[in-house]
């Protein structure tokens, strides 16, 4: 999306802002974040890192790591972002850490909750929002390991949203 030049919005529960800038670079320049932290690679590396980062600050990719784990703070800050910045699509990391705002029974029920009004802000702000999930551990006891819809942890309901 950021290559396209589409305004992305990225809200991190877990990640600092500066952690998840300094992640993305590690990922596209194929250096460890330790190797960056401590500027160990090579002159050509350097060019490379410094394109990326330069790229990175001139797209529209808006983080927000500020509190917004509770789920009207999480659709203010989500509205916030599509009216400031216009973003095209949603990334949020990640469902398991976005507290309902009042207690359910079970953490099932909250989550079911969280995914059906990230469904309602996807339909409302108009835009896909892609929430990365936790899986259950099943996905290890099979073969291939690769991950199924039901594999979603918490909740069947994300499998219905999604």
């Amino acid at each position: 999306a950021v290559k396209e030049k589409r305004s992305v919005g990225f809200i991190s529960l877990e990640m600092g802002s500066q952690q998840i800038v300094e992640r993305i670079i590690s990922n596209l320049s194929e250096v460890s974040c330790e190797n960056l932290r401590r500027g160990n690679f090579s002159r050509e590396t350097l060019s490379k890192v410094e394109k990326i980062s330069s790229d990175l600050q001139s797209s529209h990719f808006f983080i927000c790591d500020k509190n917004c784990s509770e789920i009207n703070a999480l659709i203010n800050q989500a509205t916030a972002l599509k009216h400031s910045y216009g973003i095209d699509i949603l990334f949020i990391d990640y469902l398991q850490l976005i507290e309902a705002n009042g207690r359910s029974e079970n953490r099932q029920n909250e989550i079911a909750s969280i995914s059906r009004k990230l469904r309602m802000l996807s339909v409302d702000l108009e835009i896909p929002i892609v929430c990365l999930s936790q899986l259950s551990r099943k996905v290890e006891d099979r073969g291939d390991k690769r991950p199924l819809l039901s594999d979603l942890r918490d909740s069947g309901q994300i499998e219905q949203d999604a």
